[in-house]
């Protein structure tokens, strides 16, 4: 099976690099910034809305959702890109697959719902069901983030 990250370029994965770089600064010194912000503001809120509403009124926020969106956007576009630039070489593997230990039989008849398909989960454009190579672009990506978040350190995992 081809590893998309084994034959990524220099260009490619200096991306990777700056994106992972960019994501740790927003989880070890945004998330923090916010969070102290929220404590020292009062008591925790009582519902979710209550605790959206004061989220955005802290001074950290606007960077926070900010860098949060432009790193995701970036993630997707590189992950994209690595994928729909290695599309024939995926496409050929996909016919080495080897025999599978069982059957999955979807149901043709079956609407996937509107808050599935009218929406980029994530921000991946297309969602990771729109083609045959969106799993790649979704399986590249998320490896990309878990290796981010297994680096990251602890205390912006609260």
């Amino acid at each position: 099976m081809i590893d998309i990250e084994d034959r990524l370029t220099f260009d490619e994965r200096s991306t990777v690099d700056y994106i992972l770089a960019m994501r740790k600064r927003w989880a070890d010194t945004l998330y923090p910034a916010l969070a102290e912000e929220y404590r020292a503001d009062g008591a925790p809120a009582q519902t979710a809305e209550e605790a959206g509403e004061r989220f955005r009124d802290l001074n950290p926020y606007s960077w926070f959702s900010h860098l949060e969106r432009v790193q995701q956007k970036m993630l997707w576009k590189t992950a994209g890109d690595a994928v729909i630039s290695r599309r024939d070489d995926l496409i050929d593997q996909q016919g080495e697959v080897q025999a599978p230990k069982g059957k999955l039989v979807l149901n043709p008849e079956v609407e996937l719902p509107d808050w599935y398909t009218d929406f980029d989960i994530h921000i991946q454009p297309g969602g990771f069901f729109s083609d045959d190579l969106s799993a790649y672009v979704y399986e590249f990506g998320a490896r990309i983030v878990m290796r981010d978040w297994a680096l990251a350190p602890s205390p912006s995992r609260h």
